[in-house]
């Protein structure tokens, strides 16, 4: 399997800028993009543009998260794609879909965490939401996208077909606050911020001992047994 990764300029995906940087290459751009071939093209260029087509010819996948529309403005609409290949899974992810009131809004994982809910669960009480550590919105985009052709090439070894995969980060996410989303719909009231306790376990946090911090979590009251003797 070869997966190209294709990039507009040389200066390419804005990850090659993230630090920290070994023999002149960012540690980031490589984690995300290990095992990828790099290719540069500018699909405003007719001539670069004749190779993608060659390459979609070929390809089982096409995945880009632009905003919705631009590959429409590039000669790319779902159409053009089933003409250049009838069994082409192409695959979008945005921030909010190619349908609805904000399909046309641009957005960063921050603004989908915040916009979701995720946020205003993550911290403690008395201090303001908090964005989780790590880049919550793009995974959950990125597993739900995985998911979906994933389940488009399934479907396709039937129906020898094609199919458009449309992911939005802010449904993805969405899914992802458990709990939280249940108790809203349930009792109409936002779920509160508890830093790093449990809504309905206990003891559930991180509790500082001489040497370092630990993390106590007791999901039953088996478990619960099982920790009493320690103390």
């Amino acid at each position: 399997m070869v997966v190209s990764a294709i990039a507009s300029t040389p200066h390419g995906d804005d990850t090659r800028t993230f630090g920290p940087y070994v023999d002149g290459q960012s540690l980031y751009y490589s984690f995300i993009n290990h095992g990828k071939e790099s290719v540069v093209l500018d699909l405003k260029n007719d001539y670069d543009k004749s190779i993608f087509i060659n390459m979609l010819k070929q390809a089982d996948v096409l995945a880009e998260n632009f905003r919705p529309g631009t590959m429409e403005k590039l000669g790319f609409s779902w159409e053009t794609l089933q003409e250049i290949n009838p069994r082409l899974i192409y695959a979008s992810s945005s921030g909010f879909g190619h349908i609805g009131p904000l399909k046309d809004a641009p957005a960063y994982d921050t603004i989908i965490q915040a916009m979701s809910g995720i946020m205003m669960e993550t911290g403690y009480p008395d201090a303001p939401p908090v964005r989780v550590g790590t880049s919550l919105a793009d995974l959950c985009g990125g597993v739900y996208l995985f998911s979906g052709i994933v389940s488009a090439l399934y479907g396709r070894e039937k129906s020898q077909r094609g199919a458009h995969v449309d992911i939005a980060m802010f449904d993805a996410t969405l899914s992802f606050l458990e709990h939280g989303l249940m108790a809203y719909i349930a009792t109409g009231k936002s779920p509160q911020r508890l830093g790093n306790r449990h809504p309905y376990m206990a003891p559930f946090d991180v509790f500082n001992t001489q040497d370092k911090p630990i993390t106590i979590c007791c999901g039953n009251d088996k478990l619960f047994s099982v920790m009493l003797p320690t103390y």
